[in-house]
């Protein structure tokens, strides 16, 4: 880890980022999408409206406009849950958090995924040789989750987060991803139906190592977190036990072992050290849930416990034998009962 940041540094960057965002002007435009019923114990219908909220950023270079699903709690001053997506950027509600009292505000960062689907023109492409690499790797497996997510990659490349972050060494990528997150976060804490004092993060893959993040950068008022199977999660380990079969796997590791003479390494890993749960672990002084699979090379598991290690505070991991990479119905029980803890 010679070329990740300190942790002084990586305080500063946290405050860089919130003043950065404290001074964004923005649009907050809602756009309503068909309303859902649920019954409450007593039977009583209750119609609470979820809708897209299109932010849009004047003052900050390189942030597109984006979108977040809200999903408000039925009565007012309730407890905010925040959402962030996997690498493949879709979109989830969750009333069954609303049904038992949360708001959720559900973030899709950067535009690349809103109510029209996603914007392809966002898309970068990936390496000849990962995709030599993967289109063998489809063929053996193709009805596996990562195949059918990424069975036309060729044609329409992927996500950029990760890639922007390693080219632009830390300029864009996760740097303006969290920009989109926090000036969301911040909106959606003004909130008449939320108690703002009561914040909590979680989410799958890069949805989890996002959660973790957002946790650090809102330390003095987040109460707890709940991340599953982590990415962005030490980056170090990852690029020598993953196994490369997912599109963005392969691409890190294979930029990340040299394999692109094009980059700065010590310059690449010291950006990617910025976005590293790792090195925000010594601001995580909350209680975080953890989960890894025992058969996942996304996010091996071994960089969540090395993660799970260092964590300062209550701390709980859940190592689920023969689970590979996605998401997964225990995880959300888990949760539900951590944030009921906490929250």
């Amino acid at each position: 880890m010679e070329h990740y940041p300190s942790p002084d540094e990586i305080d500063t960057f946290c405050n860089n980022l919130l003043k950065k965002a404290n001074k964004a002007e923005i649009i907050a435009q809602p756009i309503n999408i068909p309303n859902y019923s649920t019954f409450n114990i007593k039977g009583q219908r209750n119609v609470k409206p979820t809708r897209y909220i299109k932010f849009t950023v004047k003052n900050i270079p390189n942030i597109s406009s984006f979108y977040c699903v809200w999903q408000p709690a039925y009565k007012d001053n309730q407890p905010l849950l925040v959402h962030t997506p996997g690498y493949a950027g879709t979109m989830s509600l969750h009333p069954g958090l609303q049904e038992n009292g949360y708001n959720v505000l559900e973030i899709n960062p950067l535009g690349l995924n809103g109510p029209n689907g996603f914007d392809m023109s966002l898309m970068k492409k990936l390496s000849e040789n990962v995709l030599i690499q993967l289109e063998e790797e489809f063929k053996k497996h193709p009805n596996g989750l990562i195949p059918t997510l990424y069975k036309n990659v060729r044609e329409t490349g992927v996500p950029p987060v990760l890639l922007d972050s390693i080219y632009t060494y830390g300029e864009k990528g996760y740097n303006n991803w969290l920009i989109c997150c926090i000036i969301a976060v911040k909106w959606a804490m003004k909130q008449k139906s939320v108690n703002a004092n009561r914040l909590g993060f979680f989410g799958t893959s890069q949805g989890g190592g996002g959660s973790l993040l957002l946790s650090s950068i809102f330390s003095n008022e987040v109460k707890c977190c709940a991340a599953d199977q982590p990415f962005m999660t030490d980056y170090i380990t990852a690029a020598k036990e993953t196994d490369g079969k997912h599109p963005i796997t392969a691409q890190f590791k294979y930029i990340m072992s040299g394999g692109d003479n094009t980059i700065d390494l010590p310059k690449a890993w010291n950006a990617l050290g910025y976005v590293d749960t790792i090195s925000h672990a010594h601001r995580l002084q909350i209680p975080v849930l953890l989960t890894s699979g025992s058969e996942d090379f996304t996010c091996p598991p071994n960089c969540i416990f090395n993660l799970y290690r260092k964590l300062p505070n209550t701390k709980s991991i859940t190592d689920e034998f023969n689970r590979g990479h996605g998401g997964h119905a225990s995880f959300h029980n888990i949760m539900l009962g951590w944030f009921k803890s906490y929250l």
